[in-house]
């Protein structure tokens, strides 16, 4: 798949706001409570910060000694976060080229992806993952399984506007087998949003220990539809039934049964119903530790989840591993990166 320039991108974008329909998702979509999530003020405007960045600021912002009154990480980070996805798009396409020339480095992929709206973002991450010689299969597990209906939709929508291109395509043209068809299922946003039948949910725990017992292709396909089509409180009474059929947990089931990038993707989302915030609080710390700080993955759930749960995610990472999100931040990254990485978790001290 070919490269696509910037200019490609923020004619997308520029589209999305001049042009985009009344229920377009990048017109339409607006910021969870920040102020609530973030616990953080800040008075200067997106326009104003762009205005100084354009004046001569760009040596400050650039090695991270951030001059009043942009005094400092938190403020700029704040800035954006706090500002609805029109007020982004107005001032997006300058700023983007403006935060690429100026940055460098893993403290530019955060400030640039802190200025797409949320659906944008994992558009942004989506096409990325995608285009080139390889697949980065573990950001489509990641987001395609943990993302609802309606953000799966305006995700479908945002990758159109921006890149001119069909998501459910690129998926089914970059992947392959099971793990492309339960792909496929997540990426129609089709999941049943109802309450929990229990005179089902022993049926379905029925065919779900089947297919780790038979596992052959129509098993698999039987397996898939059930996780990505039943409702999240109907597959927490699935699983239960599932415990008390096989004696085992979900996801231990699968860990035995499967392999590969379609096992990683049934496990993530068996993960996402049982806890959400648990399942990214992991990804995070495998991140961290196991493959020596792995940065894509470390910025991509910090932004994604910074105006969603990310606090919630931050009391569940302390509570699994011990030490704080906060803590092992500092202690793996550094400089700049380090305290735009630290504002984003809103974090004061390292208690929580």
């Amino acid at each position: 798949m070919a490269a696509l320039s910037l200019q490609k991108v923020d004619d997308g974008m520029a589209k999305a706001y001049r042009g985009g329909s009344s229920n377009s998702c990048l017109t339409t979509c607006s910021l969870a409570s920040t102020g609530a999530e973030q616990g953080v003020r800040c008075e200067v405007s997106i326009a104003d910060w762009l205005h100084l960045l354009k004046q001569g600021n760009q040596g400050s912002l650039s090695n991270g000694n951030i001059s009043s009154p942009l005094r400092s990480y938190r403020t700029t980070i704040c800035t954006v976060l706090r500002h609805s996805c029109i007020s982004r798009l107005e001032t997006t396409i300058d700023l983007i080229a403006d935060l690429k020339e100026q940055l460098s480095s893993h403290f530019k992929e955060v400030m640039v992806g802190l200025m797409y709206p949320p659906p944008s973002y994992d558009a942004h991450e989506l096409w990325h993952a995608m285009k080139g010689a390889g697949t980065d299969e573990n950001c489509l597990i990641e987001i395609l399984a943990s993302r609802t209906n309606g953000e799966i939709f305006q995700i479908r929508e945002a990758y159109c506007l921006q890149y001119s291109n069909n998501l459910q395509e690129d998926i089914y043209s970059e992947t392959s087998g099971h793990f492309r068809d339960t792909l496929m299922n997540l990426v129609q946003g089709t999941r049943e949003e109802g309450y929990a039948d229990p005179a089902t949910a022993a049926q379905d725990a029925m065919v779900l220990w089947e297919a780790c017992q038979q596992k052959t292709g129509e098993h698999k396909t039987m397996l898939q539809m059930i996780l990505c089509n039943k409702s999240y409180p109907q597959l927490w009474l699935v699983f239960q039934e599932f415990q008390s059929i096989s004696g085992q947990d979900m996801v231990d089931a699968i860990n035995d049964c499967y392999e590969g990038y379609f096992q990683e993707l049934l496990v993530a989302i068996v993960r996402c119903v049982q806890d959400k915030a648990s399942y990214f609080a992991y990804k995070l710390y495998r991140a961290i530790h196991d493959f020596g700080f792995h940065n894509k993955t470390v910025i991509r759930i910090l932004i994604a989840r910074s105006e969603i749960d990310l606090m919630t995610i931050r009391k569940r990472y302390k509570e699994r591993f011990g030490k704080s999100l906060f803590h092992d931040i500092k202690n793996f990254a550094s400089g700049h990166y380090e305290k735009a990485l630290l504002a984003i978790c809103a974090g004061d001290v390292e208690g929580y």
